[in-house]
């Protein structure tokens, strides 16, 4: 019931749908219901009131900012307002994902001696139950083209998506693609990591729903399935015994039996994916057989959205987060997109910050004794995402990687038990 109970939430506010007939968002809804709990709790609103001072030279600059890109392009561009309003929801986000943890933290302690490993890696099972939903939602949408289309009706669509393309999915989501799959991809890995490295309980359960999130990924984006591939690859460099073991001979054999289930029950979906899907997926793959390189339509539409803009707009931007303005194109690059609204100085300003954040978490690593590994991977992730799009900031990533800023944020030096909030409690 706690997994399932934090899985739903976590999935509600990482995920972000907009449920069209109520006009707001999941995260909306996951932060009312979180919220509602916090007004009723006298320790987490002073745990929250505590977090709010300590973060306020952070957010107050995050605030300038954006701002900075506002006025920005009230002057020089079209008026947006998108790069202000940004971080106001980074803000809101942040209060929802201290109280999430907050409460997260206070179910656990009444589990005998658990450690902060133990609720670190507690969130990640939960994370990962909650891409495990949403690629459930993903696959059924694949094989019953008439859950599509409840799911059409009750999601609203944003961004570029064409919601009836053949094989392009989105499950439960406003836009799926590059957003979505980053997400899925990290969620199989940490699947396989837990179970084959850190010999977390659930071992054959982790290995069938990594492989479920594995297959929703071809049919969602490709970005997500390279960042699969290139964690299955981490992982087996740096921990090659683990993967000559039995366990993982166990997810192979999973995986082979998983794609002969699904040609036996759904021939006739299996027989499209086989002939039309798996090129698209594995496009990348498939043009280098052909000789034509490691490239792929959507690596060579990047390309074109990384330039570099005049000196003016180099050093001082144009205000512009995703609009055209002033002859600058606007760009689909997480990079691009924060150089383009705040100039070189607020680039270096912004990514600064999460610089010495990510220090700030690596000393608690450390400090702690958690396995390193997954958060090495991880970072690495997200930087070399941040190269297509915004993982940072906007995305369900963001979301994500809030929650496991929180977690750290409430962590006690000495690895054990209850955090500087939940003592509160």
């Amino acid at each position: 019931m706690f997994l399932l109970k934090y899985a739903l939430l976590v999935f509600l506010f990482i995920f972000n749908f907009t449920i069209g007939p109520l006009g707001i968002t999941s995260a909306e809804l996951a932060g009312l219901f979180v919220m509602l709990a916090a007004v009723m709790s006298r320790s987490c609103r002073e745990a929250i009131l505590k977090y709010l001072v300590q973060t306020r030279c952070l957010h107050l600059s995050l605030f300038i900012l954006g701002i900075y890109g506002v006025l920005l392009s009230s002057l020089w561009g079209p008026s947006e307002l998108i790069f202000g309003l940004i971080f106001v929801k980074l803000f809101i986000s942040s209060i929802i994902a201290f109280s999430i943890i907050f409460f997260f933290r206070k179910d656990l302690q009444h589990r005998a001696s658990i450690t902060e490993r133990d609720v670190i890696y507690s969130l990640f099972d939960v994370f990962f139950a909650a891409c495990f939903l949403q690629a459930s939602t993903v696959i059924l949408s694949f094989l019953y083209p008439e859950i599509r289309e409840v799911f059409n009706g009750i999601v609203a669509k944003r961004g570029n998506i064409d919601v009836d393309h053949p094989f392009r999915l989105r499950g439960l989501h406003d836009s799926g693609g590059f957003n979505l799959s980053v997400t899925l991809g990290i969620a199989s890995v940490y699947g396989i990591y837990s179970g084959v490295v850190l010999g977390r309980r659930g071992f054959a359960l982790r290995v069938v729903s990594s492989i479920f999130i594995v297959i929703a990924l071809t049919l969602v984006g490709r970005t997500g399935l390279m960042v699969g591939i290139a964690g299955f690859v981490f992982l087996i460099f740096f921990r090659i015994q683990e993967f000559f073991r039995s366990k993982f001979i166990f997810s192979i054999v999973g995986f082979m039996l998983s794609v002969l289930a699904l040609n036996a029950i759904f021939p006739e979906r299996f027989e499209f994916f086989n002939s039309v899907i798996f090129d698209y997926a594995f496009e990348l793959f498939v043009n280098y057989e052909k000789g034509e390189g490691l490239t792929t339509e959507s690596s060579d539409d990047l390309m074109t959205m990384l330039f570099i803009p005049d000196v003016l707009h180099l050093f001082f931007g144009n205000g512009s987060f995703d609009e055209v303005s002033l002859g600058v194109e606007r760009s689909d690059s997480g990079y691009m997109k924060i150089l383009l609204a705040s100039g070189l100085f607020g680039f270096i300003y912004f990514y600064a910050h999460l610089f010495f954040l990510v220090l700030w978490m690596a000393r608690n690593i450390v400090s702690t004794g958690i396995e390193w590994m997954f958060f090495i991977f991880l970072i690495f992730v997200f930087l070399v995402c941040e190269v297509k799009g915004p993982v940072f900031v906007q995305n369900d990533t963001s979301r994500f990687f809030l929650l496991v800023v929180m977690i750290f944020f409430t962590i006690k030096k000495d690895g054990h038990t209850t955090s500087s909030c939940a003592k509160l409690s």
